[in-house]
């Protein structure tokens, strides 16, 4: 039995910033985009006021194939929750 590469993902749409993420010069699996989310997605949790991007820290146990899967987790839960509390700003100020 060989061992061999995984196959690169298909190139696939960020759920979260909707930028097209591509594997085409990306050489390593540990250096693939995976969907559902980006690269940069997976990694930044925002920006502070100085404009300074904030990292994501990457969990301390398991594989870098897990820990990638819970900073890709952690960026969905972020998103969802953001978007929860602008659709609850905006119900509160009324604006539609």
């Amino acid at each position: 039995m060989t061992v061999g590469l995984e196959d690169p993902p298909a190139d696939f749409t960020c759920a979260i910033c909707e930028r097209e993420a591509s594997n085409r010069f990306h050489w390593s699996p540990r250096d693939y985009e995976r969907p559902p989310v980006c690269k940069s997605c997976e990694s930044l949790t925002g920006y502070s006021w100085t404009g300074a991007a904030r990292r994501r820290t990457a969990p301390t146990g398991g594989t870098a194939r897990d820990k990638r899967d819970a900073m890709r987790i952690g960026a969905l839960a972020d998103a969802i929750g953001q978007l929860a509390a602008r659709q609850q700003w905006e119900v509160q100020h009324g604006i539609t």
